[in-house]
């Protein structure tokens, strides 16, 4: 039998993933849309959110969103764009330049 991909570190590991990939697609986002747009679990969620804010990844955006008659206000998640870069903004290999254009010099020494 075929060893399980689904260990909980691997499948926490894909969440954070997706949450990410959905915030830098759509823009910030509440723990709600990120639920509605992925198909997670509410606790899915929470938890690929809790990890991300921790190590600095995720940042709550301002002022929560608003208020609701019940329970706690609606917070905007955002990437944190100091702590990364957007999905394949990666200058190019070999390049010498931080935009990833070639210059036709590659690597060599200026």
């Amino acid at each position: 039998m075929p060893e399980s991909d689904g260990s909980p570190i691997r499948t926490g590991r894909r969440h954070e993933a997706l949450v990410l990939e959905l915030l830098h697609r759509h823009g910030p986002l509440s723990r709600g849309g990120l639920q509605k747009l992925s198909g997670l679990s509410r606790t899915a969620v929470y938890d690929a959110v809790a990890r991300l804010v921790a190590d600095g990844t995720v940042v709550i955006d301002g002022a929560p969103l608003a208020w609701r008659r019940r329970g706690r206000p609606v917070e905007l998640l955002t990437v944190n764009t100091r702590t990364t870069t957007a999905v394949g903004s990666a200058p190019a290999a070999g390049s010498g330049r931080a935009d990833g254009t070639d210059d036709g010099k590659g690597d060599r020494a200026r």
